[in-house]
């Protein structure tokens, strides 16, 4: 025999119902109490509730209605006078809080343009990081600093100067700076040196006193080639040689010789050489040449030479 149905209620003993047994964001309770300045209509809670309707906010014990909540700030639409009690009660959010594992993060949860280089450690992006043709010259900042091998393919423009060596581009004209003392290479292959500046030829011969000189080079790679003039106030009786000093740079291991001329009508040849493994060498005439007879260095004449040799 069916007489009916019982409804059948499970109603929880006393004090058997802990925290664990609520959904979680019913396990924290908002229960907060402000004072108005006057000025303000912003109240910060110690936790963001789970939704504006779930926050009851009253002022002197009189519930309000003109607020919203924007995350853990209730702002009133209205400034409570100073001394007003605002008061907050509700049900809020569990916030935790962790260490993201390795590799969980994939790259649709990154907002766009979120990484910027602040976030990027120095030195941190490899070769095999960047894709083919990936960057442009558009891409590059002014002032980067390449260390290492850098292969290019294809064309390259440069608008100024390029410093190598830890050199300093030169900030006039178009070129290539080297530092300024030489790094050497072993491969017969890599041009390591560039330079152009002036020197003084001087003389330790007795008798023979320079009154102006004057030279040129220009150093490409490990060959010096030197241009020069003197001319002498006073020469001694023996007068057809001379040594003569300060070479911009030490020469090889090999003597190595030049010619010149005077610069009078005669046009009479002249020799001039640098000794081995040092900056210094002569001058001496050149017999046989200028109307078969030879020539000695004189106080009327101005002299001019030009002379190659490597490092």
């Amino acid at each position: 025999m069916h007489l009916g149905v019982q409804s059948l209620v499970n109603v929880p003993s006393d004090a058997t119902i802990t925290a664990n047994s609520l959904a979680p964001e019913l396990r924290t309770v908002l229960a907060q109490q402000f004072t108005a300045n006057g000025t303000g209509t912003t109240f910060v809670l110690s936790a963001p509730p789970i939704s504006s309707n779930s926050v009851i906010v009253t002022a002197n014990g009189v519930v309000q209605w003109d607020y919203s909540v924007s995350g853990s700030t209730i702002i009133t639409n209205f400034t409570p006078t100073a001394g007003t009690l605002i008061r907050a009660a509700g049900m809020g959010n569990i916030l935790t809080t962790g260490t993201i594992t390795d590799d969980s993060v994939s790259t649709a949860k990154l907002q766009t343009s979120s990484v910027t280089t602040a976030k990027i450690a120095a030195l941190s992006v490899t070769g095999d990081k960047l894709t083919a043709n990936c960057v442009s010259g558009n891409n590059i900042v002014s002032g980067v600093a390449l260390t290492g091998n850098v292969s290019v393919t294809g064309n390259v423009t440069v608008g100024s100067t390029i410093g190598v060596g830890n050199a300093t581009p030169s900030t006039s004209g178009a070129g290539i700076t080297f530092p300024a003392t030489q790094s050497a290479s072993s491969d017969a292959n890599t041009l390591d040196d560039y330079e152009e500046g002036t020197w003084t030829p001087t003389t330790s011969t007795a008798g023979y006193t320079i009154s102006t000189s004057s030279g040129v080079y220009t150093k490409i790679g490990r060959l010096v080639h030197c241009r020069f003039n003197v001319t002498f106030s006073a020469v001694p009786a023996a007068n057809s040689s001379l040594a003569l000093n300060n070479y911009p740079f030490t020469n090889s291991s090999v003597a190595t010789p030049g010619s010149g001329r005077d610069n009078q009508s005669t046009g009479a040849i002249y020799v001039c050489h640098i000794d081995p493994s040092v900056t210094t060498g002569g001058l001496n005439s050149y017999s046989g040449v200028a109307n078969g007879s030879a020539r000695t260095f004189t106080t009327s004449e101005n002299y001019i030479f030009s002379l190659t040799y490597q490092t």
